[in-house]
């Protein structure tokens, strides 16, 4: 019986990821009223904005491109369903960038996806300074590895994105939804010199 339910639960997720209705997401930046994508070059190191002030100097089109609510209601599930590699590599270089803004045009979180290797990062307004306590407390060193240790500092560290409207950083990822976004916002996954060109003239 707790096998068919398994099988229940997995077959109405994957009926949500596929669906552009009302299916559940995660509770990506809630505050948000708008958000806005960009491509940029990553290979700087830096996310798409900078300290939450300044624009990448590499992001394209200027303005962004404006998600409408069912891109939002997508990019939300594509944190609550896994489809393709999950976190295939360590290495990092973000080509693609969403923004999230509240009422008053503030940024609330940043959303930095690389489609290369599989990874994604999530922040906000004093995230940093507020988690960089707990993974100093729980360091260790591999000679010394604790999976109890480690197991508290994730659910801490899960708790504090959950204060600030991220997904946990074990939350799965369907990479597969988040391809196919993309693509519809004119943003292809491994964009070339000539995609970087093209979406610079895009409208918002």
């Amino acid at each position: 019986m707790k096998y068919l339910k398994t099988l229940l639960v997995l077959a109405l997720a994957a009926a949500a990821g596929t669906s552009c209705g009302s299916a559940p997401g995660v509770a990506l930046f809630p505050q948000a009223v708008a958000v806005k994508a960009y491509l940029f070059d990553g290979d700087l190191g830096r996310g798409v904005f900078q300290d939450f002030a300044t624009l990448h100097a590499t992001a394209v089109p200027a303005r962004g491109i404006g998600l409408a609510e069912g891109h939002v209601a997508r990019l939300k599930r594509g944190f609550a369903i896994a489809s393709g590699e999950q976190g295939a590599a360590a290495c990092f270089n973000p080509r693609h960038g969403f923004v999230f803004y509240d009422a008053k045009g503030q940024v609330v979180g940043t959303l930095d996806v690389c489609f290369e290797c599989t990874n994604t990062s999530t922040s906000a307004p004093g995230y940093e300074a507020r988690v960089k306590p707990i993974y100093e407390r729980f360091k260790q060193t591999g000679d010394t590895w604790d999976d109890k240790l480690h197991a508290q500092q994730q659910a801490e560290v899960n708790k504090l994105r959950a204060e600030f409207g991220m997904p946990p950083v074990d939350a799965p990822v369907d990479w597969n939804g988040l391809e196919a976004l993309v693509r519809e916002l004119g943003m292809p996954p491994q964009p070339t010199p000539a995609d970087f060109e093209r979406v610079r003239g895009a409208a918002n």
